[in-house]
């Protein structure tokens, strides 16, 4: 049985590998260039961004977690469909499963191989893409829920790194100049695609903007992509992290508190059995529902599964807190439904995951854009110009 599951499935092993050696090359090979850029200016996250941005890194990099996001697809589609559709389109499906071996265990081991495989593949990939984009990242490795960036284009260190409320709160009592723009970036972001958004904001609206960092990055991708690709609304609509947060905290406290120090910062944040739990969908939800009644906030800019962050985190704040606050979304509008706050939504033409992410909320402008806000992509939305208009 095994070597029968070998031989129907040998292309998609062999494609597989051949797949991981092609990434472990093009990861390997600039491995070196990309930790050296990050000893020479890794204490000056700003030129380290800049120095990023040129050259191939970009493209390294999105491509990376444009893998992460197609790996499902592909693999259901290239891998799984076919175990039983092939029996069942070659005739084959009354003489496979009328052998000595049951269907029951025809099936398993058809599932424990090809899905083991696929799996061995996928924890890989992550591996490699994480390993090489540990230095992008900028540490947000160790924070599934990020930290607070403060972006300032206009004074230096530039970019100021928090990982508790407190200690934003405790700089913020001494700052020149306090950010009153919050941005939350999309699925899958870093650090570094957090940073990269507010300080397109930063230039366009010459201000310091806050940047709440919302996942891994890379190696956060594929689990949030899983939700992404069945839609941001419906996965949220469910409350799905929140729910799996729930979950963990019952079941493996331990496991549900690692990464959420800055979640577990927050005032009266609900905890199950010491672990903290989200009051509001999601940790970032959490964080600007806290910090919009600690900061005096004029916008708001939500990118993405940001844009969802960001309705969550208002829906329930007291009216006084949401007048006249600017909400920016791009890529995925979102309902509007605060009386008394100014919405300006983009949704590009060319979106068609935003689009669907929307659930029927339309934009207030059409842009000729894809879903991305990487400038050094075409078709990219400009973040800091749709802001600033």
């Amino acid at each position: 049985m095994t070597w029968l599951t070998w031989r129907q499935s040998r292309i998609q092993f062999l494609t597989a590998a051949a797949a991981l050696v092609v990434i472990a090359l093009a990861y390997g090979l600039t491995a070196s260039g990309l930790n050296h850029l990050y000893a020479v200016y890794g204490t000056h996250p700003a030129e380290f961004l800049a120095q990023v941005k040129t050259g191939k890194y970009p493209l390294l990099y999105f491509a990376g977690g444009a893998i992460m996001y197609l790996a499902p697809v592909i693999i259901g589609a290239f891998w799984g469909a076919p175990m039983i559709a092939r029996e069942l389109e070659a005739g084959t499906s009354q003489l496979a499963w009328n052998q000595s071996v049951s269907r029951t265990r025809w099936l398993l081991v058809k599932l424990a191989i090809g899905g083991g495989a696929a799996m061995a593949f996928a924890g890989i990939a992550s591996l490699l893409l994480s390993w090489w984009s540990a230095p992008i990242d900028l540490g947000a490795l160790a924070n599934p829920e990020g930290a607070l960036l403060v972006v300032d284009s206009t004074r230096a260190p530039f970019i100021r790194r928090f990982e508790a409320l407190p200690l934003f709160n405790a700089w913020r009592a001494y700052a020149e100049a306090t950010p009153k723009i919050v941005s939350i970036t999309g699925v899958g972001s870093s650090a570094l695609g957090s940073a990269a958004m507010a300080w397109d904001l930063s230039k366009a609206l010459a201000a310091p903007v806050l940047a709440i960092v919302p996942g891994y990055g890379v190696a956060d991708a594929l689990l949030q992509g899983l939700g992404g690709w069945f839609g941001f609304g419906l996965y949220d609509a469910l409350q799905t992290k929140s729910r799996l947060q729930d979950a963990l905290a019952v079941m493996t406290p331990e496991l549900a508190s690692v990464g959420r120090n800055l979640v577990d910062s927050l005032p009266d944040t609900p905890h199950i059995h010491g672990a903290p739990v989200f009051r509001t969908g999601s940790g970032s939800s959490d964080v600007l529902h806290a910090l919009m009644g600690e900061i005096e906030v004029a916008c708001v800019v939500g990118h993405s599964k940001g844009a969802l962050s960001i309705a969550n985190a208002l829906r329930s704040l007291p009216p006084g807190e949401i007048t006249g606050l600017r909400i920016v979304t791009l890529g995925c509008p979102i309902p509007e439904e605060l009386p008394g706050a100014s919405y300006h939504q983009y949704l590009g033409l060319f979106d068609a995951l935003g689009a669907a992410n929307s659930w029927g909320s339309m934009p207030d402008q059409w842009t000729p854009t894809d879903h991305s806000t990487n400038t050094s992509l075409p078709l990219s939305m400009n973040a800091g110009e749709l802001a600033a208009g």
